[in-house]
Protein backbone atom coordinates (compact mmCIF):
# COMPACT_ATOMS: atom_id res chain seq x y z
CA UNK A 1 0.00 0.00 0.00
CA UNK A 2 1.39 3.42 -0.98
CA UNK A 3 1.01 6.19 1.59
CA UNK A 4 0.15 9.78 0.72
CA UNK A 5 2.10 12.75 2.01
CA UNK A 6 -0.80 15.16 1.43
CA UNK A 7 -2.25 17.09 4.41
CA UNK A 8 -5.96 16.26 4.51
CA UNK A 9 -7.26 18.08 7.58
CA UNK A 10 -10.26 20.30 7.07
CA UNK A 11 -9.44 23.99 6.73
CA UNK A 12 -5.69 23.43 6.36
CA UNK A 13 -3.65 23.81 3.18
CA UNK A 14 -2.70 20.77 1.16
CA UNK A 15 1.03 20.34 1.55
CA UNK A 16 3.34 17.86 -0.11
CA UNK A 17 3.40 15.65 -3.13
CA UNK A 18 0.29 13.72 -4.08
CA UNK A 19 1.04 10.02 -4.30
CA UNK A 20 -1.70 7.60 -5.27
CA UNK A 21 -3.00 5.43 -2.44
CA UNK A 22 -4.46 1.97 -3.05
CA UNK A 23 -7.31 0.37 -1.09
CA UNK A 24 -8.71 -3.13 -1.71
CA UNK A 25 -11.82 -4.54 -0.08
CA UNK A 26 -13.47 -7.96 -0.26
CA UNK A 27 -16.99 -6.68 0.39
CA UNK A 28 -18.45 -9.95 1.70
CA UNK A 29 -18.68 -10.34 5.46
CA UNK A 30 -21.13 -13.22 5.89
CA UNK A 31 -20.76 -16.74 7.27
CA UNK A 32 -17.77 -18.96 6.42
CA UNK A 33 -18.70 -22.29 4.85
CA UNK A 34 -17.03 -25.68 5.18
CA UNK A 35 -15.76 -25.33 1.60
CA UNK A 36 -13.82 -22.20 2.53
CA UNK A 37 -15.99 -19.84 0.49
CA UNK A 38 -17.57 -16.99 2.41
CA UNK A 39 -20.93 -15.63 1.22
CA UNK A 40 -22.99 -12.50 1.73
CA UNK A 41 -26.50 -12.80 3.09
CA UNK A 42 -28.82 -14.84 0.89
CA UNK A 43 -31.61 -12.90 -0.83
CA UNK A 44 -34.64 -14.33 -2.62
CA UNK A 45 -35.67 -13.03 -6.04
CA UNK A 46 -38.65 -13.52 -8.36
CA UNK A 47 -39.81 -11.90 -11.57
CA UNK A 48 -39.38 -8.32 -10.36
CA UNK A 49 -35.86 -6.91 -9.92
CA UNK A 50 -34.55 -7.33 -6.37
CA UNK A 51 -31.49 -5.73 -4.82
CA UNK A 52 -29.38 -8.68 -3.67
CA UNK A 53 -26.32 -6.81 -2.47
CA UNK A 54 -25.68 -3.16 -1.54
CA UNK A 55 -22.48 -2.09 0.19
CA UNK A 56 -20.38 1.07 0.39
CA UNK A 57 -16.69 0.52 -0.40
CA UNK A 58 -15.17 3.10 1.93
CA UNK A 59 -11.41 3.37 2.43
CA UNK A 60 -11.97 5.89 5.26
CA UNK A 61 -10.96 8.89 3.13
CA UNK A 62 -12.14 10.52 -0.10
CA UNK A 63 -10.19 9.83 -3.26
CA UNK A 64 -9.98 11.32 -6.72
CA UNK A 65 -9.82 7.95 -8.48
CA UNK A 66 -7.17 7.20 -11.06
CA UNK A 67 -7.99 3.48 -11.25
CA UNK A 68 -10.95 1.28 -10.31
CA UNK A 69 -10.60 -2.50 -10.59
CA UNK A 70 -13.17 -5.13 -9.64
CA UNK A 71 -13.76 -8.85 -9.55
CA UNK A 72 -17.46 -9.35 -8.83
CA UNK A 73 -18.69 -12.90 -8.25
CA UNK A 74 -22.22 -14.04 -7.40
CA UNK A 75 -23.92 -17.39 -6.88
CA UNK A 76 -27.47 -18.01 -8.13
CA UNK A 77 -29.69 -20.99 -7.29
CA UNK A 78 -33.10 -22.02 -8.63
CA UNK A 79 -35.31 -23.31 -5.84
CA UNK A 80 -37.14 -26.65 -5.78
CA UNK A 81 -40.43 -26.64 -7.66
CA UNK A 82 -39.81 -23.38 -9.47
CA UNK A 83 -38.87 -23.17 -13.13
CA UNK A 84 -36.52 -20.23 -13.42
CA UNK A 85 -35.73 -20.47 -17.15
CA UNK A 86 -33.27 -17.62 -17.14
CA UNK A 87 -32.28 -14.68 -14.98
CA UNK A 88 -31.24 -11.09 -15.58
CA UNK A 89 -28.68 -9.52 -13.29
CA UNK A 90 -26.71 -6.31 -13.20
CA UNK A 91 -23.83 -4.89 -11.18
CA UNK A 92 -23.98 -1.14 -10.54
CA UNK A 93 -21.80 1.46 -8.80
CA UNK A 94 -22.48 4.92 -7.46
CA UNK A 95 -20.35 7.59 -5.82
CA UNK A 96 -20.91 8.04 -2.10
CA UNK A 97 -18.47 10.94 -1.75
CA UNK A 98 -18.42 13.30 1.25
CA UNK A 99 -17.34 16.92 0.72
CA UNK A 100 -15.05 18.77 3.12
CA UNK A 101 -18.20 20.46 4.51
CA UNK A 102 -19.63 17.02 5.34
CA UNK A 103 -22.26 16.91 2.57
CA UNK A 104 -22.74 13.44 1.04
CA UNK A 105 -22.83 13.56 -2.75
CA UNK A 106 -24.27 10.51 -4.46
CA UNK A 107 -23.65 10.24 -8.17
CA UNK A 108 -25.79 8.67 -10.83
CA UNK A 109 -26.14 4.89 -10.65
CA UNK A 110 -23.73 3.52 -13.28
CA UNK A 111 -24.16 0.06 -14.78
CA UNK A 112 -20.82 -1.70 -14.50
CA UNK A 113 -21.90 -4.86 -16.32
CA UNK A 114 -24.93 -3.96 -18.39
CA UNK A 115 -27.85 -6.36 -17.99
CA UNK A 116 -26.62 -9.95 -18.22
CA UNK A 117 -29.01 -12.79 -19.07
CA UNK A 118 -28.07 -16.29 -17.97
CA UNK A 119 -29.76 -19.71 -18.34
CA UNK A 120 -31.01 -21.18 -15.08
CA UNK A 121 -33.19 -24.15 -14.13
CA UNK A 122 -34.87 -25.75 -11.13
CA UNK A 123 -32.26 -26.70 -8.53
CA UNK A 124 -29.49 -25.32 -10.76
CA UNK A 125 -26.62 -23.66 -8.91
CA UNK A 126 -24.39 -21.37 -10.96
CA UNK A 127 -21.61 -18.96 -10.07
CA UNK A 128 -20.76 -16.10 -12.40
CA UNK A 129 -17.98 -13.53 -12.22
CA UNK A 130 -17.21 -10.25 -13.91
CA UNK A 131 -13.75 -8.76 -13.68
CA UNK A 132 -11.69 -5.92 -15.04
CA UNK A 133 -11.14 -2.18 -14.90
CA UNK A 134 -14.11 0.19 -14.66
CA UNK A 135 -13.87 3.55 -16.48
CA UNK A 136 -13.24 6.19 -13.81
CA UNK A 137 -15.06 8.86 -15.81
CA UNK A 138 -18.24 7.15 -14.64
CA UNK A 139 -17.24 6.94 -10.97
CA UNK A 140 -14.52 9.59 -10.39
CA UNK A 141 -14.48 9.64 -6.56
CA UNK A 142 -14.52 7.16 -3.70
CA UNK A 143 -16.16 5.97 -1.50
CA UNK A 144 -18.42 4.08 -3.93
CA UNK A 145 -21.57 2.01 -3.47
CA UNK A 146 -21.67 -1.47 -5.08
CA UNK A 147 -25.09 -2.95 -5.96
CA UNK A 148 -26.22 -6.29 -7.46
CA UNK A 149 -29.80 -6.53 -8.79
CA UNK A 150 -31.40 -9.81 -10.01
CA UNK A 151 -34.74 -10.87 -11.56
CA UNK A 152 -36.10 -14.14 -12.99
CA UNK A 153 -37.74 -13.95 -16.42
CA UNK A 154 -40.57 -16.43 -15.77
CA UNK A 155 -42.73 -17.28 -12.77
CA UNK A 156 -39.81 -18.26 -10.62
CA UNK A 157 -38.16 -18.15 -7.25
CA UNK A 158 -34.42 -18.22 -6.73
CA UNK A 159 -31.78 -17.12 -4.29
CA UNK A 160 -28.57 -15.21 -4.86
CA UNK A 161 -25.52 -14.28 -2.82
CA UNK A 162 -22.12 -12.69 -3.42
CA UNK A 163 -18.90 -14.66 -2.78
CA UNK A 164 -15.70 -13.59 -1.02
CA UNK A 165 -13.80 -13.99 -4.30
CA UNK A 166 -15.22 -10.56 -5.08
CA UNK A 167 -13.07 -7.51 -4.51
CA UNK A 168 -12.96 -3.83 -5.40
CA UNK A 169 -9.62 -2.00 -5.64
CA UNK A 170 -9.58 1.80 -5.53
CA UNK A 171 -6.46 3.76 -6.52
CA UNK A 172 -6.29 7.54 -6.35
CA UNK A 173 -5.15 10.69 -4.64
CA UNK A 174 -6.55 11.52 -1.23
CA UNK A 175 -8.87 14.54 -1.18
CA UNK A 176 -9.02 16.82 1.86
CA UNK A 177 -11.92 16.58 4.32
CA UNK A 178 -14.84 14.18 4.40
CA UNK A 179 -14.35 10.44 4.46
Amino acid sequence: MVESTVETQRGKPRIGVEIAKSFTLHPVDGQVSSGGVQFSSVATFGTTPVEIFNKVINPGYNQQLTELEANLEANFEGLNGSFVGSINYQWEMQEAFRTSEGTVLTGTLISVSGTIEDAMGTLANITRSLEGYIPIGSVPHSPVRLILTVAGLRASVGVAKVTNNSYVRLVGNILPGGG
